[in-house]
């Protein structure tokens, strides 16, 4: 690892110890007072060093115990090799490794002195020792680095460049540039993980050493929104508020089970991270290019030590304004347009558009969506650090509120074409070679208008407890115990849509993606415009774990240690969705119709006026393409006459939809592990029961319903030095996923067209894959850090639908359903999902850490991290209106190809770097409920640039520029295996101003 001495403007200080040439290694911080350096001699470290010489040990453990160490001249060339494994405070480790060494030490508030013994027989005074600090990318680098190295499983990590803070905007964000993880993205901001081209339902993630789920969602439908799943939503949180997270890619016993693609372990600051006294103050200011305001942040740290206690206070607030802008379809389907909107057109064109043959885009829109977000977090740790016992409370409290707004203008007639029947004409048209309408020229077609208001939250609280006593010298016991709790709610998501006509065209040809539609009328003009409908909409959902383990750890003799513990889980997830539809529609249509005001229809609909009440419409300016007229969503509902904020006090029906799930797990585990100066192994078993209960919400009333689940899940992991700094690792484990929730909790229904019965699925067990993990590992100097990995994955019990023809009593469900037409004898087709299913993953993982430390200045400061991942996996994909097997395709969110580089220059004073990531195409989903449109959804290749300069303005004050998605990246979402345009949006770039203070 490349050190560097504190900036110049530091004041010099000297060992005064004659004839002493010392080795001067680097500390964390400004200033290290004699109070902390006490408290930091107490702290317990992991420590795995093989065969090391003296020089580089030491350099190590300063970096690891955040102390200064000074080296003797005469050991300067020592050939003494250091063999040292387990978890020691300072004192212990380094009695351990000179206690049969003609070496000793001496601990004074100053440092540590090593030097042969009979130097102590006349005593020098140690009076001060220069500091060298490891901080920014090299800092952050070299702590990762270090987990790394002394983890046994196959991990990579992330640490933050000093206590609460990133390099980058948001963690998710960091955490792509580990090798196997992709993101999604929202508003350009990083928000779901996907690792090994797995679902982000099957990445377990953990905070403070608990399971967790905290869910946001979409603005968007082609996105999903109201997601119900076990995806973790990173931009839930702020990225100040961790200290540190671990990719656990290989999987042990002793962890929490439930991630088959891996483990991502988040942890937030503590007191001992840092000990002594630490204020931290950082103001940030930001714009984002589409967007009129300033983002503001702050953040704040305090913390303290004294003696064996401390506490470490981190809050964080900021606002911003996000907009997306671009253009998307209803998707595409072949569509047989009426033939008197045709009769302008030669007839041989007139024959393709009538035959239903032609695949024509439907809803070809322009939308802007805007979010004004605000995002606290707080971060409480007190912590008990002693030489054998240590204690962290960790508090933990995140709200993210978001406005959203959105604002729609789209052809949208007959079968969602710009075709109003017996009223348009099609003047011009192109299909192209694929049978795609890619052009079309209308008169008087059928426009229109969606606004839409929505209020989002997500309240995310936890408390969790984390513990470790030493009982003997060979006995330790571990205790962790949190609650967390999380409530997503949409208290309110409404729109209101208007209709108008305008001669148009629709055309594709230039830009498959982004169609230039132009209108003719003036769409600012508001008598342009009519009323159309309303609908209305709330959700809401709860999210419970509960987690307690122990676990103990005795160490055996000859290397040899055990290790076993219980634990206890549960976890709870309830949702409610209401909902009000086509509120207006039939009223606004008969006056349309020209009944008179007040009047009913033959449909039994009083006519009322659908004029646009001009005092609530603004002009919308934001899409780069045209203008058009928005509605003040809620005080336009409000005019007419509709409670938007509550629905209960609206006469109209409320749907609603409601699902509760409960899963309780218990399991045990035991591991063994031994090693030497060369070789680590841990091989163990995990033995869990999982009980799984669902609550239903039916009209003919509630009911539940129960299944237990077993599991046997072994783990082996091997970690051998076969050469100095060089490491073979290996891993063979089974590791489970649980069922979506959705799944889980599909309601049951009787398609009467089909004769069709969609079953309960309650008893899914988890998806269960057996792993095979390999990796070759070069720590490579100070400056090199190679990694390449291959992983496979046979995933068995995946979860696939069925179909069998039974008869209506024995499915189960006669006392069920509401009332059908169904007899006892009747036969149905029952379509369930089972574990009936296998599929496979694998890929190849490369990365590389270089420094240029070997050249002149400026040269040496220059460094770059790239990586690199290839992953190759299929499934077999089914209607699950049917059971029928449809296709076998590559999983969804698998991007074959993913890959970054980092390029970064780092002085003293200044540390600049600037990414680049590149992530493959992939699969979306494939929906059962529009196969007659779309085979697949997915998102197209992208690339995000993103850039940081910080500046050392003193010792305690620093300048910081953050720069994201300076490419701009257009996210294409694309229809169909065929490739046809769905949504396409950018996000435009986004820069921070900030300072940071630190004492």
């Amino acid at each position: 690892m490349k050190v560097s001495l504190k900036p110049p403007y530091l004041p010099c200080l000297h060992v005064i110890v004659p004839s002493y040439v010392y080795l001067l290694l680097g500390v964390l911080g400004l200033f290290l007072s004699p109070t902390s350096f006490a408290e930091q001699v107490l702290k317990t470290h992991y420590l795995n060093f093989k065969n090391k010489p003296l020089a580089e040990v030491v350099k190590e453990f300063s970096v690891v115990f955040n102390i200064p160490f000074a080296v003797n001249s005469d050991l300067a060339d020592s050939q003494l090799v250091i063999n040292i494994q387990g978890e020691y405070p300072l004192d212990a480790a380094l009695n351990s490794i000179f206690q049969e060494t003609p070496i000793t030490y001496e601990i004074s508030e100053f440092g540590v002195m090593i030097v042969p013994r009979l130097v102590l027989e006349a005593p020098q005074e140690l009076s001060a020792i220069d500091k060298i600090t490891v901080t920014g990318i090299r800092g952050t680098l070299k702590r990762a680095r270090d987990i790394k190295y002394t983890t046994t499983e196959i991990s990579d990590a992330i640490a933050a460049e000093d206590m609460g803070n990133y390099s980058d905007i948001n963690i998710a964000e960091s955490l792509q540039g580990i090798p196997g993880v992709t993101i999604t993205r929202e508003a350009g901001e990083g928000r779901q993980l996907s690792l090994r081209g797995t679902l982000p339902d099957f990445t377990q993630v953990t905070l403070n050493n608990m399971p967790v789920l905290a869910n946001n969602d979409s603005p968007m439908d082609s996105r999903e929104q109201k997601q119900r799943d076990r995806s973790f939503d990173f931009n839930v949180f702020s990225s100040e508020l961790f200290n540190q997270a671990q990719v656990l890619k290989a999987y042990s016993v002793e962890q929490v089970s439930g991630g088959l693609a891996g483990t991502v372990a988040l942890q937030t600051s503590k007191p001992f991270d840092q000990p002594g006294f630490n204020l931290i103050l950082s103001p940030q200011i930001g714009n984002n290019q589409y967007s009129e305001g300033l983002a503001k942040r702050f953040t704040g740290l305090i913390s303290n030590t004294w003696g064996n206690w401390g506490y470490l206070l981190s809050a964080s607030y900021g606002t911003r304004e996000a907009e997306e802008r671009g253009a998307n379809t209803f998707r595409w389907r072949p569509i047989a347009l009426p033939e008197s909107s045709l009769t302008l057109l030669p007839e041989a064109l007139q024959a393709s558009l009538q035959s239903g043959d032609v695949i024509m885009p439907k809803g070809n829109r322009y939308s802007v969506w805007r979010s004004a977000q605000s995002r606290l977090g707080i971060s409480l740790a007190l912590q008990y650090q002693a030489p054998k016992t240590s204690i962290t409370l960790d508090v933990l409290h995140a709200l993210l509120v978001s406005d959203r707004t959105e604002y729609h203008l789209y052809p949208r007639g007959d079968q969602s074409t710009p075709i109003i029947v017996d009223q348009t004409k099609v003047l011009d048209a192109e299909i192209n070679t694929v049978q795609e309408l890619v052009y079309g020229l209308y008169e008087n077609a059928r426009v229109a208008t969606e606004s839409r208001a929505q209020q989002t939250q997500t309240d995310y609280n936890q408390v969790v407890l984390n513990a470790k006593t030493a009982i003997n010298d060979n006995l330790s016991v571990a205790l962790v115990a949190g609650i967390e709790d999380s409530n997503f709610d949409i208290p309110l998501s409404n729109k209101i849509y208007t209709k108008g006509q305008s001669n148009l065209s629709v055309d594709y040809r230039a830009d498959r993606f982004f169609a230039d539609i132009h209108y003719d009328n003036d769409l600012l003009a508001a008598d342009m415009w009519q009323m159309q409908e309303i609908d209305l909409e709330e959700y809401s959902a709860h999210t419970r774990y509960q987690h307690a383990e122990i676990s103990f750890e005795h160490q055996l003799k000859s290397g040899f240690s055990a290790k076993w513990g219980g634990e206890y889980t549960q976890f709870s997830n309830a949702s409610i969705s209401l909902y009000q539809d086509n509120l207006l529609k039939d009223n606004w249509a008969a006056f349309a119709n020209g009944v008179a005001l007040g009047e009913q229809d033959e449909n039994s609909a009083i006519s009322r006026d659908n004029t646009l009440p001009q005092h609530l419409v603004t002009p919308l300016y934001a899409h780069p393409k045209v203008n058009w007229l928005r509605l003040q969503t809620n005080a336009a509902i409000e005019y007419f006459g509709i409670d938007p904020f509550h629905l209960t006090n609206n006469s109209q029906e409320i749907t609603q939809l409601q699902n509760e799930t409960t899963e309780t797990k218990k399991s045990a585990f035991v591991l063994m592990s031994w090693g030497n100066t060369d070789l680590d192994a841990k091989f163990g078993l995990r033995l869990q029961q999982e009980k799984v209960k669902v609550n239903y919400h039916l009209t003919i009333g509630d009911f539940s319903s129960a299944k237990t689940h077993q599991t046997l899940l072994p783990s082996i992991n091997l970690s051998w030095e076969f050469e100095p700094d060089w490491l073979i690792r290996a891993g063979v484990s089974r590791n489970t996923a649980r069922p979506s929730l959705s799944d889980l909790s599909s309601t049951p229904t009787y398609l009467e067209d089909s004769n069709t019965l969609l079953g309960l699925n309650y008893t899914l067990a988890p998806y269960i894959s057996s792993n095979l993990d390999l990796a070759l590992e070069g720590y490579i100097q100070d400056n090199i850090l190679f990694s390449f990995s291959a992983f496979y994955k046979r995933i068995s019990d995946f979860i696939a639908t069925k179909s069998e023809t039974i008869r209506f009593a024995d499915t189960g469900l006669a006392n069920i359903l509401p009332t059908t037409n169904l007899t006892p004898d009747s036969t149905v087709k029952l379509v369930t999902k089972d574990n009936h299913e296998s599929a496979a993953l694998s890929g190849i993982e490369t990365m590389l850490a270089y420094q240029w430390s070997h050249l002149p200045t400026p040269w040496k400061n220059i460094g770059m991290i790239g990586q690199y991942t290839f992953t190759n996996g299929s499934m077999n994909y089914y209607n699950e209106l049917t059971g029928e097997k449809l296709f076998r395709k590559a999983f969804p969110y698998l991007s074959k190809q993913t890959a970054s580089v980092t390029l970064y220059y780092e002085t003293d004073l200044l540390s600049t770097r600037i990414s680049a990531t590149y992530r493959d195409k992939y699969i979306h989903q494939v929906n059962s409920q529009t196969l007659d449109e779309e085979d697949e959804t997915g998102f197209h290749a992208t690339v995000y640039i993103d850039a940081s300069l910080a500046y050392q303005l003193s010792p305690k004050w620093q300048f910081k520029i953050q720069a994201q998605n300076l490419s701009n990246q257009r996210e294409e979402q694309y229809s169909d295996s065929a490739d046809r345009a769905y949504n396409s949006v950018t996000s435009g770039r986004t820069y921070y101003l900030g300072l940071t203070y630190q004492y």
